[in-house]
């Protein structure tokens, strides 16, 4: 099912367009209308979804992601593609192992919409972020199982998206703030065997809980970001005391500078006095 630039397929019912048997859709600079429904569950499955070109999903309601199957979706182009409706995270199986939703990031995809659970039950749908370019989270998100970053960044384009005991994982790629951008988080655990990222914008902030940075045997960690001389309470926050060890320490890097902690948990690079503070 191909929409193209500047057409639109509107849903009018709930089986017209998607099903649960992995209808693949395609929308090519165009866009796709869910169905209108009482509720928020459109009732409609986007299992696979390949986008490109500006193209966009929306409508008043949220297609379902997960079910039974497997399930994949790719963005492609330079023009940034936009999902405007949530998501409903379904993934629920009878072995209770993870359901893997690779996402493959070739071009930048906005996620402004939220992301909830199935009936608010925990799903165990894991998001998996594939490719080098950006996806851009502008919409709260409910979910119950980790955002793993493999590739490119995961952006958190607003405050606050996150429940704080959500867990991204790092596995070679970079979870970003943008500029101005608070959010609390339980864990941060680097997951692979080599350099990962954290990037800061213009007086954003990242707090992590005492304990919450985690490393594998080989794993780094580059922050990267402005550094001003004024002291604001932005920047790199990990527990509420100087609670990283040395050895943990020497494992990060802001902006290819070795790093200290001060007493509140902020970071500091070392040997020069100056905490890693941002406008």
């Amino acid at each position: 099912m191909n929409v193209m630039r500047g057409g639109e397929l509107r849903q009018t019912a709930a089986t017209a367009v998607f099903g649960a048997d992995n209808q693949r859709v395609s929308v090519d600079g165009g866009t796709v209308v869910t169905v209108t429904a009482s509720d928020k569950d459109a009732r409609t499955y986007l299992q696979y979804l390949d986008i490109s070109n500006g193209g966009v999903v929306k409508g008043p309601t949220y297609p379902r992601v997960g079910y039974s199957k497997e399930c994949r979706w790719t963005s492609s182009g330079d023009v940034t593609n936009k999902i405007e409706c949530g998501l409903i995270l379904t993934g629920g199986n009878e072995s209770g192992g993870e359901r893997k939703f690779p996402v493959v990031c070739d071009g930048p995809l906005a996620f402004n919409g939220e992301m909830i659970a199935y009936n608010n039950q925990l799903t165990n749908l894991v998001i998996e972020k594939m490719g080098p370019s950006k996806a851009i989270q502008n919409g709260r998100n409910f979910m119950a199982a980790p955002v793993r970053i493999f590739e490119g960044a995961w952006v958190l384009g607003a405050s606050g998206l996150v429940n704080a005991t959500k867990v991204f994982e790092l596995r070679g790629g970079t979870l970003e703030l943008a500029d101005g951008v608070v959010q609390d988080l339980a864990q941060l655990p680097l997951l692979t065997n080599g350099v990962s990222g954290v990037t800061l914008g213009e007086g954003s902030a990242l707090s992590l809980a005492e304990g919450g940075l985690t490393f594998v045997e080989g794993a780094q960690l580059a922050v990267t970001g402005p550094e001003v001389k004024d002291m604001h309470r932005t920047g790199l926050r990990v527990g509420t005391t100087a609670c990283l060890p040395a050895q943990t320490l020497s494992k990060i890097k802001y902006n290819d500078l070795a790093v200290c902690q001060d007493r509140e948990g902020y970071i500091l690079t070392a040997g020069r006095g100056t905490l890693i503070l941002f406008r």
